[in-house]
Parts: C-alpha cells; structure tokens; sequence
C-alpha cells in the first residue's frame, strides 16, 4: 500500500488562519540543535532462526528475550516462541509455546531470567459467532493499543507449533481451565472456548523454571502489564494489581478506587514503583506501596499520556518519555522534562520502537521494525533492527546550517526523508518541530496553540507540512509563503508538463502555487445514468426537484444527516463562503440560503435517528441497495482505478456518470490530499527547502505510490494499465502464478468483477483532470456561528433571510478583527 508520506494532520494550523503576523521585514532568528542529545546508532547482528519474526525485546542483565513468532510460508502457520540472544545478538536458546498459545508480556526476572505472561486457549466445535466479550481480552487488547504500551507483543495470531517446549513445573491446560465461554452458532451447534492467563519464568537458554496460572490465584485474566519488584512480580489489568513472590506464589491482590483505568506501571531511578493514569484531564503518577498494593500521593506529568510512552527511570531520572521524535528524562515533581536523545537531529531513522532500554553504562538499546516492500509493493514483511545507542560528546557534533520543518504529526515516511537529506547535505540539515508534543492532559491543542504563537513572533518554521489548503491559502494572503511556480518552473530534475494541471490550479492562490500536494484524492458523487443521464454538476434546486421526484421510500443518500450534508456543501464552497484575505465572506447569497433550505429537512443526527436508521433494515442490504435503487446517489473516493471498478460494477451495478455534490457553478467534485508541502518567505536558503520538498514530485518518489491518485500523470496511466491486467499470487509450493480475478461480495457470495478497461481509464482520466477545486474548511468559530444563528430557522421560528443576515454579520465582523 502507499506509503502515506506526510499525514501530519488534519487539524495542522487550524487556529492560526486568524492569528495576527509578525511583521515580514523582521528578521528570522538563528536555528540551532541541541548538542547535548546527539546520539550515535551502532546497529546488531540478529541471528535468529529463520523466518522469526520478533515484535518486541526485554532486557535482562544482559541478555535479550525477543518474543515473536516463526513463520512457514509454505503451510502458512506459525510459531509462538522467544528467541534469547546476548547483548550483542548472538542466540543462546528459545523458548517455544504451544500452537493454541500467544505471548501478552516478557519482564526481566532476577540472575538475567526474564518472566513470560501467556495465554493458552482450547476451542471445540464450528465457532460461526466471534466473541468480543472480556474474558477472551478482546475489549482490553484494544484498550492497550490505545495506550500505545511498547513492550507489548502486536502479535496476536493464533496457529503455532503443537509442540510445546516448556519443562519446568508445567502444568497440563486440560487440568486447569475452568472459565469457559459458550456461544450458541448459527447452525445451532455448540461452540466452547477455553483461555487461561499464565506467568512462567524462563533462563537464558529457554528452559522453563516455574510457571503459575493467575486465572487461578487472581480475578485477572487478561495482563494488561507487568513489573518486577526486589522480592517478587506484580501484574495489573484495569484497575487491579496482583503479587507474586520470587517463585510466583501468590502474595495478595488489590482493586484500587477510582474512576480510571492504569496506563503504566514502572520504577523510577530507585527501585520506587509508581502507577500512571489520565485523571481530571491531566496525566497522574502515584507512588505504589508493592506490599499493600496501595497508591500515594499524586503527582503530574507535564505531557499528554496518549503522546508519550514511559519507560522505567535510570542514572539522573526517575522515569524516561519517549514520543515520536525524541526522548527525554523527566523527575517527578518537574516542572519540564529534558530532551536526553533528539532522534532527528542524531540522523535516527526509526520512525516507532517497539523498545527502548537505558543501560548501566548510559546508553541504550533500541528495538525496532520497518515493512520491507515485496514484489510490486506488495506483500511485504517487517525486518528487526537491534542497536545501541551512544552519547556524543557535544563537541565532535558536525556544525551545520538548520532549516526547520514544523508538522502537527511527524509521518514515518518524512521522517526517513529527513534523516536520509541531514546525512547527504554538507552544509545544511533539518530539524522537525513536531507540535503535538506540547499537548497536554489538560489541552489536547496546546500544539496547535504554539504554532500559532510561533508564527506570531515571526519564528516561521522554514518548511511547513500541511493538509489543510484553505488554511494555506489564508497564510499565503499575509506574504507567508513562497510561490513554488518559481522553483518548479526551473528544475530540470521536474517535468512541471506531467504534473495533473487541475491539482496545481486547485493549490493556486491568487495565481501563485503556495503549496504543493505529491498525491491526492477526488470527493464526488456517483449516480446511475439512467437517472441524471449525462449531467456532471447540479444546484441544491436542481437536486431537490430531483429528490422530489423519486418513488416512495427511495433515499437519496443512504444515512446522512443535516450535519454531515451541511458540512460536505460547506467544503465544496468554503472559498466562496471566506475569504480570509480579502475579509469577505458571502453568508448573504442565495446560494447560502439554498443550502439552509435544503438541509432543513433532513434527519439531525441524534440517538434516535441512528437507531431508527439501524432498526429499518437499510445496511442489511449494504451490498444491493444500490444495485436495487433504494437509494440512488453513492459518495465516492476515488483513489485507486481498482477502487472504481468495484463502486461502479459491484455496488451501483450498471453504467455511472460522477454527479458530484451540488454547488452553485461548475464541477460538484472536490480534490482531497494528505499533505502537502510549503516553504517560508522568510528561509534563509529556499534554493535548499525547495530541495527538500521537490523529491516527492521526483519519479523516485512517484514511483512509489499506490492506492492514491499520484502528481504524475504518467505514473498514474501506469497504475491504470496495471489495472487491466488480471492479478495473480505465487502458489508457495509450487512457485507457480495463480490468477486471481476480482470479485464482489454480495448476499453471501462472491460475484466476478472486470478489469478496468481503456474505456474505464480514458473516462476517469478525463473526469480527475476536470475537478480542480480543493475540499477546503472553515474554522471552528465560524462553523460555531453558522450553527448556532441557523438553528432557529432550522425549528421554524425565522425566516432564512434572517439567519443568513445574522450570520453574514456575525462572520464579517469575525474576519475583520482577525485581519
């Protein structure tokens, strides 16, 4: 799949399109690095077995305990099991579980041992009914995801080696299940699902010391984590902790008070535990008495929990952050962290790890994963990098000039691309500000806010990635940005002819290219011809005599309510709407009008309304309601020639044409994009940002995409004529290439669908290269003012006339102040 290169967000600058600016004259200041959080990498040798697949590594006085799984290609099953290697990636032994077994935690284990927490399950009869309820974990499996909790194995698949390997003092699953979960199938058979919760304690080699059943000593079953003590283990799952002593016999359990759930439990430079929570929208640590189970006084974190990760304290702090960009040491009771190791600025390409450890020597070992593309882009694989991670001294830091690059959310994909520009560039790197980690507990858009303020005091990142072109648009009116048609006009290395012209208008400004996008989208509206025959836009009059006209409890749209009309019909036009550069806005129109009149009458979207809608047994027939004309008119995405084929064959049916959304002139389609890229008028080198930016328009980068309408028009006929091929897959015994026609699946069963034609290509060509108006959004506040002076109209108590006034009002005194 596309690699989505710059999903930096899309709230990116979202309040700073009414902030006021700094002057242009003033002079940027000078952008430096932080010297002292410069690391060295210093990658391992991992000599695992092959086809392992490790997700996740725990450390242990030296040795590592990577959990994953061993994969056969051939009979498409898996092994859970643990490779142990030494610190520098030499295997001493593994440890294997059963087929019916997969991994929740590794914990260190005193003497270099490490403690294993597992589930083993044993199923019987056909299951035709997935259960989701807690005893399985399911609920909480997804809890920790959100938690983003790093030392936790993703892998949750379920076929292994029936083999087990685990000696000790194990004990038979057959003689200890006793919580069982039955679920009545379809077919009216029984089907009985069986899951206990084990902890057991392996040695370097493997082999297996002792093992315990905590389904049976506690009332936890799913371990949500683990932390060892200096005389035993605790193990948590919500809000209740459990202990075990050295040789995992149960101590005593706790379930705390309180309305929240735990987000960590880790030990500070000490020894001391401490429990992490979010609790009155702020993050919370409290100090864990491991005899008692009991919390202490509360502490707060300065950061938001859901942007960073903890990690137990070592040398000067009590505990370690760790978000996308950096990793800092924080004491509790700080008013700050402190950045320790800026990953960006130390040339470290990892975008995730999945863990990172401090060493008694003052370094650190880092596990992490990158998707290895396969034939075409297709079927991949994760490759595990191990290394180590060594301070350089401040002043053996190359000097060089700094551009800075601001985001909301730093993509992996850029992140790549930065460290691989800082390593190739002499004079000059980037360093990224990723805004969101200033959000807070108490402010999920402090980010946003500090973007603001940055740009305010005139300290502009060099290079700003957005995926919001209307608020783009609204800085380049204040002398923001750079008009890229200078760059792009004079590069070589670019073939400006080849790039879709309708995507470089829709990114104008005023007849400049402020921004510039290396992907994109098209929003529409499809509808069978038979009903609109050739049209390609309509007004909200003309699509309300439409809707008029249709039979009895026949839908227009399938589902959509007054909101989610307005908002879409707002995007469409929201230039037309604000002009933030101009201060004008035209909430007066007749258009405007149009648009409260037609959306008066749709559902609000209220409990009631979704369960109504639930309850009439529309989605029931998802798959035909369209082929069957209950409702008429399909939103479509389009992204990909393939994503076509199946909308316009399998959903709709028969021969389309792209209606779009009703506007008040010209195509009723809308370009959409991730990203997209613009350099500051105030860089000091734009010759150099401009190198930065232009590789995502490069054949080198072009090439890459898939799954998106890409920049290229060439690259995209490519993507078309693959389209028309029929696709296959390598059989892996025999090596042999098995076609694999289209298919669509509809009232349990699957229908052939055709490749894309040159008709079809032709058609969608012609139809992308004719939308170049950009989805657009208006602020929070004027959405705010739309909605609350346009209620009484929509309860009947004024007339449109009066809101649209009240509102052209409101909005113009807005943008005014603003300017």
């Amino acid at each position: 799949m596309k690699k989505n290169l710059m999903r930096v967000t899309a709230a990116l600058l979202c309040a700073a399109m009414v902030i006021p600016f700094a002057s242009c004259g003033k002079k940027a200041p000078v952008k430096t690095i932080n010297k002292d959080a410069i690391y060295r990498e210093e990658l391992k040798s991992l000599n695992f077995n092959p086809g392992f697949q490790a997700d996740n590594f725990t450390y242990s006085d030296g040795y590592l305990y990577f959990s994953g799984y061993q994969y056969d290609e051939k009979t498409y099953s898996s092994t859970t099991m643990i490779e142990i290697t030494d610190i520098d990636g030499n295997s001493t032994g593994e440890y294997v579980l059963s087929d019916s077994s997969w991994i929740n935690r590794v914990a260190k284990a005193p003497g270099g041992n490490a403690y294993v927490c597992f589930s083993e399950y044993n199923a019987s009869g056909e299951m035709t009914t997935f259960y989701t309820g807690g005893a399985v974990g399911s609920s909480l499996e997804k809890e920790d995801e959100d938690n983003e909790t790093e030392d936790v194995s993703d892998d949750t698949e379920t076929p292994k080696d029936p083999d087990s390997e685990t000696g000790g003092s194990a004990t038979s699953v057959a003689d200890t299940i006793d919580d069982t979960v039955d679920i009545l199938p379809d077919d009216g058979e029984d089907y009985s699902y069986e899951e206990k919760y084990y902890i057991a304690v392996i040695d370097k080699t493997g082999k297996e010391l002792s093992r315990v059943c905590t389904s049976e000593t506690t009332d936890i079953m799913y371990l949500d984590g683990v932390i060892p003590t200096t005389d035993g283990l605790i193990v948590y799952s919500g809000t209740t902790l459990a202990k075990f002593d050295k040789d995992l016999k149960f101590v005593k359990q706790n379930t705390l008070d309180g309305d929240f759930w735990i987000n960590e439990v880790f030990a500070d430079k000490t020894g001391k535990v401490y429990v992490s929570y979010w609790g009155n929208e702020k993050a919370i640590v409290k100090p864990l008495d491991t005899n008692t189970l009991t919390l202490g006084d509360e502490s707060t974190i300065p950061v938001s929990l859901s942007m960073f990760t903890i990690y137990d304290g070592a040398g000067g702090y009590d505990l370690f952050l760790k978000n996308n960009t950096s990793l800092y040491g924080y004491n509790i009771g700080d008013a700050d962290k402190t950045e320790v190791i800026n990953f960006i600025d130390s040339d470290i390409a990892a975008s995730y790890f999945n863990a990172f450890v401090p060493l008694e020597d003052g370094t650190f070992l880092g596990f992490y994963t990158e998707y290895v593309s396969g034939k075409d882009n297709y079927e991949g694989t994760y490759k595990g990098y191990l290394a180590r991670y060594t301070k350089v001294d401040p002043s053996d830091v190359v000097e060089k000039k700094v551009l800075t690059l601001g985001c909301i959310y730093l993509d992996g994909d850029v992140r790549k691309r930065v460290v691989d520009f800082n390593k190739s560039n002499p004079e000059y790197r980037i360093s990224i500000i990723e805004y969101n980690t200033f959000n807070t507990e108490e402010d999920y858009s402090a980010g946003s806010n500090k973007l603001n303020s940055d740009i305010a005091a005139g300290q502009v990142p060099d290079i700003i990635l957005s995926n919001d072109p209307s608020l783009i648009s609204n800085y380049a009116s204040k002398g923001l940005f750079l008009d890229l048609y200078k760059y792009l006009d004079n590069d070589p290395a670019i073939d400006k002819n080849d790039i879709f012209p309708n995507l470089l208008k829709a990114c104008e400004y005023d007849g400049k290219l402020y921004q510039i996008a290396p992907f994109f989208n098209v929003s529409t509206v499809l509808a069978k011809k038979k009903f609109v025959g050739d049209r390609t836009s309509w007004t909200f009059e003309e699509m309300k005599k439409f809707e008029e006209g249709l039979p009895e409890g026949t839908l227009l749209f399938a589902g959509s309510t007054r909101d989610e009309i307005l908002s879409q019909c707002l995007a469409m036009d929201a230039n037309y709407y604000v002009d933030m550069g101009k201060a004008k806005c035209n909430f007066d129109s007749d258009a405007f009008k149009s648009l409260l009149t037609y959306v008066k009458n749709l559902p609000e979207a209220t409990d009631e309304y979704y369960e109504q809608l639930y309850n009439s047994g529309l989605f029931d027939s998802y798959e035909t309601m369209y082929r069957e004309d209950k409702v008429v008119l399909y939103n479509e995405y389009l992204s990909d020639p393939t994503a076509y084929v199946r909308d316009v064959y399998g959903y709709m049916g028969e021969e389309c044409v792209f209606i779009g959304y009703p506007t008040m002139e010209g195509n009723g389609s809308m370009l959409t994009f991730y990203n997209s890229s613009s350099i500051s008028s105030k860089c000091a080198a734009p010759e150099v940002a401009w190198d930065f930016v232009k590789y995502y328009l490069t054949p080198e980068y072009q090439d890459t995409i898939s799954w998106q309408i890409p920049a290229s028009m060439s690259k995209y006929d490519e993507i078309c004529k693959e389209a028309m091929k029929m696709p296959t897959y390598t059989d892996y015994e025999t090596g042999e290439e098995i076609e694999n026609p289209p298919t669509f699946w509809m009232n349990g069963q699957e229908i052939p669908l055709p490749l894309l034609t040159q008709a079809d290509a032709d058609k969608l060509k012609s139809f992308i290269l004719s939308v170049d108006k950009l989805q657009c959004t208006l602020s929070d506040d004027i959405l705010n003012i739309i909605t609350e002076e346009a209620a009484p109209f929509f309860e009947g108590q004024k007339s449109v006339d009066d809101v649209a006034s009240l509102i052209q009002s409101r909005v113009s005194i807005y943008i005014n102040e603003k300017q």
